[in-house]
């Protein structure tokens, strides 16, 4: 069932003037969301860590929209980390 999601992990890099966003989650699937409170997003893009056999072609999108990102795994309870570049 889709919810709001807390990351599990999260590290921030200074880029010269933008800073990225380094974003885990854990058990992602279809329609989790995350209000994530970063002013001026430029850029997202996120990555599936698929497990051996079934899920290990599977990829993720990801949308925003005010700073809330909603994710859409190819398979149900993925680890998903999202990077985001803001400034």
């Amino acid at each position: 069932m889709a919810a709001a999601r807390t990351p599990s992990a999260t590290d921030q890099q200074s880029m010269g003037s933008m800073t990225l966003y380094c974003v885990t989650f854990t058990s992602v699937v279809t329609g989790d969301t995350w209000v994530s409170g970063i002013p001026n997003i430029k850029y997202f893009w996120a990555q599936a860590q698929g497990t051996s056999g079934t899920q290990a072609s599977a990829g993720i999108n990801v949308s925003q929209s005010s700073g809330t990102f909603t994710f859409v795994p190819g398979f149900d309870t993925q680890t998903v980390t999202l990077f985001v570049t803001a400034g």
